[in-house]
């Protein structure tokens, strides 16, 4: 449209079309005069200014997108009169527009690109000169114009300015959430330390590094973590020293846990050295971590309160947040979720008082946790949902805002598995797939193990045992690769349930035994799972005596519970109505199923509540119970419908439907209704396009080039695909789409 405008513009002007009589006319064809180019369409009309109107043009395009009416005067040194003559012929000329008051802007960005590319490169040189001169002698706010002084003195070549001023504006970009132009300004600000022949500033380098972690791009990162350690060893900077361990360490937990407690560690025997409390307080931390992720949570807790102190005893905001932040996520990984939700919420307010965005969504996230998660279904929620979805929304849409991507993945993953527990399986399927392909994008391992394990759990739920296991089999591999026990437990649990529900009961064994020693304790949410699934495998082997000790074991370790039926964990009471029932104790069985009702219904688990209405009619229907049984059944059958109806995904709401009818008695699982295929219309219109341009192996930035919107939105657009479709790769919706005729091979997937 831009082309079409400047030609028509350009023959105007050229009076190849002109306007009489009321009404347009032209000039025979062949008497035309069309521009080849936008670049020769803008010429064109340059050629018809003044000389005058043209060099401010050329200063114009020098200077950027858009000026002041005050620096073209001070350039120009024009008076007034003068200066707002030349303006207005180039306005007249289609090529430049008045912004806002005193402020102006070429029309288009290929104007300013066309008339900039015609310059000599000693002009543009002189040019950037006079005009970063200009601004650093007359602008009133320099601070303000940190990135014009610091892009100019570049172009210019001025190196010692571009050092100093690219530097500020690098580090003002970090305070502004926006570190893609923080990358742009501190490579500047390097660029000009080595034309200048000094050793790059390290500080300079980490903040960098800093900014590509940011937007997840681990080697360029670690790249620069690692000169940054070298520079501020050469120069005994300590103090950057010791922050680029800390930051290296930090930049490590995402790959390899072992591999960050050396730095951590260096961090820590640095900070006792030089004898500094606040470097101390945050090495403490991270080794507090650290054990947390080793599943020694109380070890970690010991670490995090010795720098709570510290940290008190300072009067130190920032570090007191940070502290109560891992002090959250300890006594979340100790199975005590009411403590954890105290310290996010002194958290969440410091940080929202110290406006520290990164780290409040993260708290957010961390805070829904405590309201129930679909893998750590094993404690006693601390939180309702509400909160918990409240808080999880908030701080994926601050994730989002300042381009935190792994930020995004972890949020929406909590998110997801909080709304899987529910039972809102359309949703969640959806926002862990969109997780995953954001981890994978910035190959954040931990996330990526965090997605899977979450994606394996809610396909466990919908009994689809073969995605489970994929899902669950990747999860335990990536997590075994980053040494992170408590992660590593925590899916070997889920995967264990997988293989017995499955029927592999020896694998399940090999690995909980792999994981977990037969003596250990109930107390953490990695050792928790693996419990359970013992206790599963134990009903499996029909030995009901072994796994009624470890539910009681598990229902006698959960804390924060009152003792009344509904403040139980649900899957914990159903777990221990089936050892009863196994051990031929209906009476004590059907209490439990009753107790596992109760609480599933007034905590809104429907995943669970169903199952256990299954369990209490099998219950009744073996005592011959007939008329107690039907309303269970009927309960159990309308759950699962509900369930199903709010999956708009065939391939697993259909088996979700098949398996759960195998569960029900005959009358029952006849009036489950299982929905027609998909066709096309299980998509929207914008989705059946971007599955279009999928099947003709296009990435999704191509399909963001192509849709002109933005590669975030064609993500969630292929999370939402895959959700509805039922599918976990694009070579399936590939399939899908040629199955359904939509790919047209003339289709240049322009839309």
């Amino acid at each position: 449209s831009f082309f079409i405008e400047e030609v028509l513009t350009s023959l105007i002007a050229a009076g190849d079309i002109f306007y009489r009589n009321g009404d347009w006319d032209r000039k025979p064809l062949g008497e035309f005069s069309i521009p080849r180019s936008v670049q020769d369409a803008v010429l064109q009309r340059a050629e018809r200014l003044t000389e005058a109107a043209r060099g401010l043009l050329r200063l114009a395009a020098v200077i950027g997108r858009r000026f002041d009416f005050s620096l073209l005067q001070t350039l120009t040194q024009l008076d007034e009169r003068q200066l707002i003559e030349l303006l207005k012929e180039l306005i007249a000329g289609g090529l430049l527009i008045e912004d806002t008051n005193d402020r102006f802007a070429c029309r288009h960005a290929l104007t300013r690109q066309t008339i900039y590319a015609g310059l000599l490169a000693r002009e543009r040189r002189t040019m950037h000169q006079a005009i970063a001169d200009a601004l650093e002698r007359h602008v009133v706010a320099p601070d303000s114009y940190l990135t014009d002084l610091a892009h100019h003195f570049y172009q210019a070549g001025g190196w010692e300015q571009t050092l100093a001023y690219a530097q500020r504006a690098g580090e003002r970009a970090m305070t502004l959430y926006a570190p893609r132009a923080a990358i742009e300004q501190l490579s500047h600000a390097l660029e000009a330390a080595r034309q200048l022949r000094i050793p790059a500033p390290a500080a300079v380098v980490r903040r960098r590094a800093q900014a590509y972690e940011w937007i997840g791009e681990f080697q360029a990162a670690e790249r620069d973590y690692a000169a940054a350690l070298e520079q501020a060893r050469a120069a005994d900077d300590q103090e950057t020293e010791w922050q680029t361990l800390h930051d290296l360490g930090m930049l490590w937990t995402g790959r390899e846990f072992e591999h960050s407690r050396d730095y951590y560690q260096q961090a820590l025997d640095l900070a006792r050295a030089i004898d500094q409390p606040a470097m101390l307080g945050h090495s403490l931390n991270r080794l507090g971590n650290w054990h947390a992720n080793a599943d020694q949570p109380k070890e970690g807790q010991r670490f995090h309160d010795e720098a709570l102190s510290i940290f008190q005893l300072r009067g130190d905001e920032r570090g007191v947040a940070a502290t109560l932040d891992l002090l959250g996520i300890t006594a979340i990984m100790d199975s005590d979720l009411a403590r954890a939700v105290d310290c996010y919420r002194q958290a969440v307010k410091r940080w929202e008082a110290l406006d520290q965005r990164r780290e409040l969504a993260s708290s957010l996230g961390a805070l829904a946790v405590c309201g129930g998660i679909l893998h750590g279904n094993t404690v006693m929620a601390a939180i309702p949902s509400t909160e918990a979805v409240r808080e999880a929304e908030r701080g994926w849409a601050l994730a989002a805002e300042i381009g935190w991507r792994g930020g995004e993945s972890f949020v929406q993953t909590i998110l997801g598995s909080h709304l899987g527990m529910r039972g809102e399986y359309g949703r969640a399927l959806t926002l862990v797939q969109s997780a995953h392909s954001i981890a994978s994008e910035i190959d954040h391992r931990a996330w990526i193990a965090q997605a899977q394990h979450v994606l394996g759990g809610l396909y466990l739920d919908l009994l689809a045992l073969p995605e489970a296991i994929e899902q669950l089999e990747d999860a335990f591999a990536v997590a075994r690769e980053l040494g992170s026990l408590y992660r590593l437990r925590s899916v070997a649990g889920l995967l264990a349930s997988a293989w017995i529900a499955d029927n592999q009961l020896a694998r399940a064994e090999r690995a909980l035994d792999d994981v977990l020693d037969q003596d250990a304790p109930f107390e953490t949410l990695g050792q928790r799972p693996c419990w359970h699934a013992r206790a599963e495998l134990a009903l499996a082997r029909e030995e009901p005596d072994l796994a009624l000790t470890i539910a009681d074991r598990l229902m006698a370790t959960t804390r924060n519970t009152a003792g009344d039926g509904q403040s139980a964990v649900p899957r914990l009471a159903l777990l221990r109505g089936n050892a009863l029932a196994g051990l031929g104790r209906p009476a004590d069985a059907e209490r439990a199923f009753r107790a596992a009702i109760d609480c599933s219904g007034s905590q809104g688990t429907r995943p669970v509540l169903w199952r256990a209405h299954l369990a209490l009619g099998q219950l009744c229907l073996g005592q011959r119970r007939s008329d107690d049984a039907e309303p269970e059944l009927r309960a159990a059958q309308a759950i699962i419908q509900s369930l199903a109806d709010s999956i708009d995904v065939a391939a697993v709401r259909d088996a979700f439907l098949l398996r759960a009818a195998s569960l029900l008695p005959r009358p029952y699982s006849g009036l489950l209704h299982r929905p027609a295929e998909p066709t096309t219309s299980a998509l929207s219109a914008r989705e059946q396009e971007v599955a279009t341009l999928i099947a003709q192996g296009k990435t999704n930035g191509e399909i963001a080039d192509a849709l002109f919107v933005s590669k975030r939105t064609i993500e969630t657009h292929v999370g939402s695909i895959l959700s509805k479709l039922g599918y976990t790769t694009r070579a399936q919706i590939i399939a899908w789409v040629l199955a359904a005729g939509s790919v047209n091979s003339s289709t240049d997937g322009t839309a």
